[in-house]
């Protein structure tokens, strides 16, 4: 679902989003240590975003769905919460 904000929204977005997936943490063995990736999408568009550990993978995702689950829009240009920067 699109909604056309107004200037209230923070960082000038301009498109928001509420049509928010989640898909879980996932280990990639691109480098010797491992790294987890975490994948989300905003209208239908994906997004993805790794770190060298679990813990922070999951930190940045449980912020994500803390952030849907408050109602707040996602901009659909950055894929991030507008309430971040």
């Amino acid at each position: 679902m699109l909604l056309r904000t107004d200037s209230r929204l923070p960082h000038g977005c301009r498109l928001a989003s509420y049509d928010v997936k989640f898909w879980d943490t996932r280990r990639i063995g691109d480098t010797s240590g491992g790294r987890w990736r975490i994948r989300w999408a905003v209208d239908d568009r994906e997004r993805a975003k790794s770190f060298t550990t679990r813990e922070l993978a999951d930190g940045f995702l449980t912020g994500l769905k803390e952030a849907a689950r408050d109602g707040q829009p996602f901009d659909s240009d950055t894929g991030l919460p507008a309430s971040r920067p």
